[in-house]
């Protein structure tokens, strides 16, 4: 982009000449006719260089020199005096009101053109010089942000708010990336970021029109942006893309609502995505790291089974989770620096020390029917797998134990119900059995009481019959209720076949 130089000259046969000057040598020309104009158009376009005439109708010249001095917008824009006067005092009193240097008309053109390039090299180092003192400034902060520890929202909040000062920009919006989501807006004005899908996002920035490359800023309006442009949808919005090696790290929204974005801070922010991208790509790995190991540390302190940790150099604990502890009657803390094998009884101890001697990395080993130690006395009969793995930190022994003692009796258990059931059908089988001839026999002799009523002497005989048959009855409804307790009231099936099993047991034994 060509260099701009504005003039500020009351008479127009000299601004024209002045306009031929600047623009032969490639610069672009903006032409004010008086003061007022001239600090407008200052203040609008914000030029590489001024060339002020001290005589002006409206405003003197040294005052408009003193008015673009005393803005902070216009302060820094060196200013050539090209005037008619030649009086010495006017001229040392607009030097020291800051202007850079002073042509007398008429004036040579090259040496005019010459002291222009001067100036203009000189205010290109200054900005370069205030552009990489803004970057450094800026680079140092962002690295402070992600030094400061947090979370990653809040690194990214900081993160945030160096840019957006650095760039002098009034809305930025960073999005960070974690995992397959991104977490975002993180700014100033909003503490508790979203978490959107990363791939509902990237849909928005293709529709939008947004290629994530490397090709630095993108300049879009915040409505057609999605899930990006929330918040900046009456606002022309630009992207930047936060790089990290081959992977984006995330993605940053600016817009303003005072004015255009501008392209020294477009540039800035661009120059400042690798710095930016490289703190949040640590922050986003500690808090994948975090929550890894808060998950690690919520199954170990709360799983069902035994676990410890052993160096394998010692052959002591580590750390040992509450199930394990409790198994001990033991506080957890109280159980580091113990040797794992003492926990054990008897030729357990022996087939443990054993067991971690011979580890080797990545493959496991199952100890089966170990007796843990109890304070009791009562050994608890566990089954025991030890894994040797590698950490960052060195090697170290998982071992993960399991109560087979309750197994042992869930086994008992389970036989017992089934030893029920057996004998549940059984009586039910019978009580079956003998229901039917029972029935029968009571019929007959009831039948036979009326048969024989003429004949006395066989009445006592057939009481007996009937009254040892209800007896039995009563035998067999009692049978009843207790098949039923035992085996509730679900239809009874193969009873021929445990009727036969009982025949052929009574014949056995007979």
């Amino acid at each position: 982009m060509a260099e701009s130089v504005l003039i500020i000259e009351d008479y127009s046969t000299h601004r024209v000449l002045l306009h031929r000057v600047v623009t032969d040598m490639g610069c672009r020309a903006i032409d004010a006719a008086d003061g007022r104009a001239g600090l407008a158009e200052a203040r609008a376009q914000l030029p590489s260089l001024i060339c002020l005439d001290l005589v002006l109708p409206d405003i003197d010249g040294v005052e408009v020199l003193r008015r673009l001095k005393r803005d902070a917008a216009t302060a820094h824009i060196p200013v050539l005096i090209v005037s008619a006067v030649d009086r010495t005092e006017r001229l040392i009193e607009a030097l020291a009101e800051g202007a850079e240097d002073y042509v007398t008309k008429p004036y040579n053109v090259p040496v005019l053109q010459a002291r222009m390039r001067v100036l203009l090299r000189a205010a290109r180092l200054g900005r370069q010089l205030a552009e990489d003192a803004a970057k450094s400034r800026a680079v140092a902060s962002i690295a402070q942000a992600g030094s400061l520890g947090g979370d990653l929202a809040e690194a990214a909040t900081r993160v945030a708010g160096a840019m957006r000062e650095a760039a002098g920009v009034d809305r930025l919006h960073l999005f960070v990336r974690y995992g397959d989501r991104l977490l975002g807006p993180c700014c100033d004005d909003r503490p508790v970021p979203r978490e959107s899908a990363l791939a509902d996002v990237l849909h928005d920035a293709q529709a939008a029109g947004i290629t994530l490359d490397n090709t630095g800023w993108q300049r879009r309006s915040g409505s057609r942006m999605g899930l990006l442009g929330r918040g900046l949808e009456h606002l022309e919005s630009a992207v930047v893309a936060l790089w990290h090696g081959a992977d984006v790290a995330g993605m940053v929204v600016v817009a303003n609502e005072t004015g255009a974005l501008t392209e020294p801070a477009l540039r800035l922010l661009g120059e400042l995505a690798e710095s930016a991208a490289l703190v949040l790509s640590a922050a986003a790995e500690r808090a994948m790291r975090a929550q890894s190991e808060n998950r690690y540390r919520v199954l170990f302190e709360q799983a069902g089974d035994g676990v410890a940790i052993i160096d394998p150099a010692t052959g002591l604990c580590r750390q040992v989770n509450q199930a394990l502890a409790a198994w001990l009657s033991a506080m957890p803390r109280a159980l580091e620096g113990v040797a794992f094998r003492d926990l054990f009884a008897g030729g357990s101890r022996e087939a443990v020390g054993q067991g971690l001697l011979s580890l080797t990395n990545g493959r496991p080993l199952t100890l089966s029917d170990q007796h843990l130690k109890r304070v009791d006395g009562d050994d608890l009969l566990v089954e025991m797998s030890l894994r040797r793995v590698r950490q960052a930190t060195g090697s170290e022994v998982v071992a993960v134990i399991r109560d087979v003692s309750s197994r042992t009796t869930a086994g008992l258990y389970q036989h017992a119900h089934e030893d029920l059931d057996t004998l549940a059908m059984t009586v039910r089988a019978l009580n079956h059995s003998i229901n039917n001839p029972l029935t029968c026999i009571i019929g007959l002799t009831q039948l036979l009481q009326l048969r024989l009523r003429d004949l006395p002497d066989h009445q006592p005989t057939l009481e007996t019959i009937l009254s040892s048959a209800h007896k039995i009855t009563d035998l067999t409804r009692q049978l009843r209720e207790v098949a039923v307790a035992l085996g509730g009231e679900q239809p009874m099936e193969g009873v021929e076949e445990i009727l036969t099993r009982l025949e052929g047991g009574i014949s056995g034994h007979c």
